[in-house]
This record gives structure tokens, C-alpha cells and sequence, in this order.
């Protein structure tokens, strides 16, 4: 006797990449070890580069060709995280493993459809 399977449910709302999005939908942000490491990293540099660049007086405009500059560097460098795989999709931090700055791989795996299965139609009957 073989054993039941569930459905695929790469057609429900919630399924990106293999994992199920439910729980990160229901709280956003809530769970801290889902977000992304290097998005989180980012955020420390620019929030730090905020305060040094009060602390200098600098001017709005200057500000922002600075963190640009900055931010260029930032990109530029494989990013400091066990869990990165280069990813050619052209959206920093270029991680195969990235989603709105989630790490999927913190997220638990989509078994098929569930009890929260629901078909991705009615994201565009709602918009």
C-alpha cells in the first residue's frame, strides 16, 4: 500500500519557492529570525550612516549622493551570510533565497494543500 500525498499547492497564495508564506502574512515582520540577514544588515549601515551623517550636519541633498555611494559598496560585496546563493534576478541582495526581505529558508516547508490552501485567483478578484 503506497502512501497518501497531498496535493501540489504551488497555486495557493501563501506558496513561494517551496515555503509557506501563512504565518509571515498573518504578523508581519513579527518573526525576526524569518527576515533577511543581509536586508537587516543593510538597514544597521543606513541607520548608522543617519546618525553620523546628524551628527555632521549634512545637508539632505549631500546625504543622499553619500548613501548612494555607500550603497553601491554594499551591493558590490558578497553579502556575510552562510544561507546566500548568487542569484542573477536582479534584486539586491541578489539571494535565490530572498523575498521581500524574507530568508525563505527560515520559513516552514509547503507539504501540498492544507487547511490554509487558497487558490491564488482570488488575490486578483480582490485587487
Amino acid at each position: 500500500m503506497s502512501d497518501i500525498k497531498r496535493m501540489p499547492a504551488d497555486d495557493c497564495r501563501h506558496h513561494c519557492r517551496g515555503r509557506c508564506l501563512y504565518e509571515e502574512r498573518l504578523n508581519p515582520g513579527y518573526q525576526r529570525n524569518w527576515r533577511c540577514g543581509v536586508m537587516m544588515q543593510w538597514e544597521a549601515a543606513f541607520d548608522d550612516f543617519l546618525h553620523r551623517a546628524e551628527a555632521f550636519s549634512v545637508g539632505p541633498e549631500q546625504v543622499g549622493k553619500f548613501w548612494k555611494t555607500r550603497f553601491e559598496r554594499l551591493v558590490g560585496h558578497k553579502p556575510d551570510c552562510p544561507k546566500f546563493q548568487a542569484d542573477a534576478s536582479g534584486v539586491p541582495p541578489f539571494c535565490r533565497h530572498h523575498h521581500d526581505a524574507l530568508c525563505l529558508l527560515g520559513l516552514e516547508r509547503c507539504e501540498g494543500r492544507c487547511r490554509r490552501f487558497a487558490p491564488m485567483k482570488e488575490d486578483a478578484e480582490e485587487t
